[in-house]
Parts: C-alpha cells; structure tokens; sequence
C-alpha cells in the first residue's frame, strides 16, 4: 500500500496497534520507543520523510569529543546520519529519504526507514559515548 501523506502514516500506525503521538500535519509523528521515542516527520513541502533516533543528551563541556566521535563514524558508515542538536546537545541518528514522484512511499519503504534508523542507532550508539 502506498502512503500519501501524513494522515496515512497515523493511519499505518493504528492499524499495526504501534503506540504514539500525534502532533499534527508537518509536525515530528513519536512512536513510543526506547531508549527514546522514534520521530517520524512526512514533510510537507519538501518531498521526503524523516525518522529520527534521539539517543543521549550531552553537556557543554563533551560535546566537542562527542562532535569528533560523530564525524569518525559516519566517515565509516554505508549509511551516515549521526548528528547533534546544537542547541540541546542532543545525539541522534536521523535520514531523511525522498517519497515517490507522485509524492508517495509504500509502507514497505517506511516500515525499513524505521527498522534502519533503530538499528544503526542502537549498534553505534555506544561508541558515539565514549
């Protein structure tokens, strides 16, 4: 099945009984996750969607290491997507894939974006620590 938008995402979601929240169209979708809920945003205007990992917070005083460590592995990753929010010092993995030319993305594809994402997140995580 194809999904067209946001709302079919939601709708994918309640089918398959997975918990989450809602915020609306052109907003962060938050599947219930661990170690931090899975973020899942089908961009409006733009034709991509994005799943994100948040995995750990960060202080001031580590984020230059941590920064350098995030370069490292994704120079070696098939796959790169490892980041740090600037202002929060928050770590994540995300990628962002771009939809169909009609604008769509088959379940299938999406239900891999996430798989993909949790994965990578949870095998590198650690490294990405220190």
């Amino acid at each position: 099945m194809r999904l067209n938008d946001h709302r079919d995402v939601v709708a994918l979601l309640e089918r398959r009984g997975v918990a989450h929240q809602d915020a609306g169209e052109g907003r962060w979708l938050q599947i219930a996750a661990e170690p931090e809920p899975i973020m899942v945003r089908w961009e409006p205007d733009a034709a991509v969607v994005q799943v994100m990992q948040p995995l750990f917070a960060t202080d001031a005083g580590e984020r230059g290491a941590v920064c350098e460590r995030i370069v490292a592995l994704n120079h070696v990753l098939a796959m790169p997507g490892f980041g740090m929010d600037p202002d929060t010092g928050i770590v994540y993995f995300r990628l962002s894939v771009p939809r169909h030319l009609d604008g769509t993305l088959a379940e299938v594809e999406l239900t891999r974006l996430i798989e993909t994402v949790t994965t990578t997140a949870r095998e590198h995580a650690g490294a990405l620590r220190g």
